[in-house]
């Protein structure tokens, strides 16, 4: 697997539902706007996400296979990670739907209504710790040394009543904490002239805005952690502001 976990464009518009077989097993591909990407997998039947993976893999549709092999998964290797995760506890946990994927991550919602991410990378960059923007983690495992596959069960947020006022507000808080943000912007564009990726962030059930990719905010110097060691004029001047 190859950047960090992206759930996909909930704001555009959804194409007509196709109709995979296999076996006797269903589930629906719901793709997005004219270029085809896929949006979501849903399910007829809770799967252990082992299996989920080896549904996955086994697909003969050609618009899944591109949209997976353009995330930097070929079947081949999703169906080595389902026979891997056929092997772990957490393999067996039962999902409904994959919500979202990106080149290091897929994320399925879990028959209990949770999100359960696995990962071939730690899901913090450089191994940062969590920070309270970040949404919580309920519970986390490193699952593998190589490939590093980690798996986090979170909770399922709702991305579809996020204004944009509210996010920059959030950006301008992270960035205050000493955080360079990347990849949420739409246009790519280092200013607030431009729209803010909603994809990147949710509403937790306590009403709060969490960041849910961890990947975009990256950890300075200018970051307060007791474990490092800082020049302390440069502490005071930043405690002063």
């Amino acid at each position: 697997m190859a950047p960090a976990y992206r759930p996909l464009h909930y704001n555009r518009k959804t194409l007509p539902k196709d109709q995979c077989s296999f076996g006797s097993s269903n589930f629906e591909l719901i793709y997005e706007d004219n270029s085809r990407y896929l949006k979501s997998i849903k399910f007829s039947k809770p799967l252990e996400v082992s299996d989920a993976f080896l549904k996955i893999a086994s697909s003969d549709n050609q618009l899944l296979i591109y949209n997976m092999f353009r995330k930097s998964h070929p079947l081949q290797q999703i169906e080595n990670l389902g026979n891997f995760l056929a092997t772990k506890p957490i393999g067996k946990v039962k999902v409904t739907s994959l919500t979202g994927y990106g080149a290091f991550a897929f994320a399925f919602e879990t028959a209990d209504g949770k999100i359960l991410k696995i990962t071939d990378i730690n899901h913090f960059p450089d191994g940062r710790k969590p920070a309270k923007f970040d949404l919580p983690i309920i519970e986390s495992g490193r699952l593998n040394k190589y490939p590093p596959y980690h798996y986090y069960i979170e909770e399922k947020v709702t991305q579809d009543n996020l204004s944009q006022g509210e996010l920059k507000q959030l950006i301008k808080e992270i960035k205050a904490m000493g955080y360079k943000m990347k990849d949420y912007l739409v246009h790519y564009d280092e200013t607030f002239e431009t729209d803010i990726k909603t994809e990147q962030f949710g509403r937790a059930k306590d009403g709060k805005i969490y960041l849910i990719d961890p990947g975009c905010a990256i950890e300075t110097d200018m970051v307060y952690n007791s474990n490092k060691k800082y020049n302390l004029k440069k502490l005071f001047k930043r405690l002063i502001k």
